[in-house]
């Protein structure tokens, strides 16, 4: 009896020290609760491939984890080798992972690293390398939680920037449509929410969407044969009345106001908030002239997914802003006050977890000002723990597409990261 019952204990302890350290399950193959594409692509879009289980590694993935998207390690497992195409493009073969310094019930940040062997023995040394969006990921508090609760349901696929060329689709409007350019013919899909997709079926470029123009926002993306084109690009339009209003141009790189908003009406102005100075750089309209910064330095002005402005117009103007969706984006939330946007161009509650939430990383404390140009004041929310968010609606803040808002943050730093389901 004695030895059963020091068994017990010896054995106890160890699921005591083993339940000390978090755990994760690092695999794409598994069945996600929430939908979303998780594979892994080349360049051309299709399913990473490895090479034969009897051969050499080719492409691994290697788990990156930290308290947050600055300060991420490499799990010290062996990568984990991709699978050859016979057994599952795009799906690595992973497994459990031991989170070290993070403790049941708390949520690291992760990121998913993939490179090739033959470039480089690790990710920091390969030529050929890529990585997803870094993305939350709470430990099960309980060691009686569900499998599933150990998968990363936040991770997102991800492909390279560049490659295939031919199938990279190009939106501009022109002779008064939307015109969508790409080199070779393929299946082309488009969305208007960044959510659901319509596939247009084959189609040879350039291909002229008719409906486009009376659309607030349109998104295009090859398919062929499963395979994503490198890019999704496409338009989305703000709407701003005579008087303030606080925008967000949530496609392409930063790019410059002068550029982004070649001519605008007389005496337009934009406003962007310095957290340096707590204070506002302009630059106004003149007409005639072009854009102006009275000699205060501010004509290099940039605005891009993340950022925010207000822009006063004496009339009211539609703006919009052409490029490329970000296939991943972080964006600094600091302490204090900050303007700050959905980093891809999709509307939902702030805080809701995607696709359905925008999956803003708030906090206790946390203080949302919408600008609302018919009342010309703000819409003010507060997230407080335990009771949620209070003010005049006491559900989380709406965000439109192209809408920037005030945050005020008491608590420390952190990032918004996102990627497209």
């Amino acid at each position: 009896m004695k030895k059963l019952l020091l068994l017990l204990l010896l054995q106890g302890g160890a699921i005591v020290t083993c339940w000390s350290q978090g755990t994760v399950t690092f695999a794409n193959n598994v069945a996600f609760q929430t939908p979303g594409d998780r594979l892994v692509r080349d360049g051309c879009g299709r399913g990473l491939a490895g090479s034969d289980l009897s051969q050499p590694p080719t492409y691994v993935a290697q788990l990156y984890y930290g308290a947050d998207a600055s300060s991420l390690q490499a799990n010290t497992a062996a990568p984990a080798r991709f699978r050859p195409v016979t057994s599952g493009p795009g799906l690595w073969l992973g497994g459990r992972r031991t989170l070290n310094g993070f403790a049941p019930g708390t949520t690291p940040t992760l990121q998913v690293r993939v490179w090739d062997m033959r470039t480089g023995a690790t990710y920091e040394v390969a030529s050929w390398r890529m990585m997803s969006a870094p993305f939350t990921y709470t430990i099960p508090s309980s060691p009686l939680a569900q499998v599933s609760a150990y998968f990363m349901e936040n991770f997102r696929g991800f492909m390279p920037l560049s490659g295939c060329m031919e199938r990279r689709v190009f939106v501009r409007q022109t002779n008064g449509a939307v015109q969508v350019s790409f080199g070779i013919a393929q299946k082309l899909a488009y969305s208007d929410d960044l959510r659901t997709w319509v596939e247009l079926g084959t189609q040879s470029p350039p291909y002229m969407d008719p409906d486009a123009m009376s659309r607030p926002m349109r998104f295009y993306r090859g398919y062929d044969d499963g395979a994503l084109s490198p890019n999704i690009a496409g338009f989305h339009r703000v709407s701003v009345g005579a008087g303030f209003s606080l925008i967000a141009a949530q496609v392409g790189a930063q790019t410059m106001v002068t550029s982004l908003i070649p001519t605008a009406a007389d005496n337009t102005q934009i406003f962007k908030f310095s957290r340096e100075t707590v204070g506002f750089d302009v630059l106004s309209y003149i007409e005639g002239v072009g854009w102006d910064d009275g000699g205060a330095g501010s004509l290099d002005m940039t605005l891009g997914p993340g950022d925010g402005a207000f822009v006063y117009s004496p009339t009211p103007a539609t703006l919009t802003f052409f490029g490329d969706v970000q296939p991943y984006m972080v964006v600094e939330v600091p302490t204090g006050f900050s303007i700050v946007s959905s980093p891809v161009p999709q509307a939902g509650p702030l805080d809701q977890a995607p696709p359905a939430g925008l999956g803003f990383p708030v906090q206790d404390g946390d203080e949302i000002y919408q600008y609302n140009l018919q009342a010309g004041s703000y819409k003010y929310a507060t997230y407080i723990e335990g009771l949620g968010w209070q003010g005049e609606t006491m559900t989380s803040p709406y965000i439109e597409v192209g809408e920037a808002f005030f945050v005020y943050r008491p608590g420390a730093a952190s990032y918004w990261a996102r990627s497209l389901p």
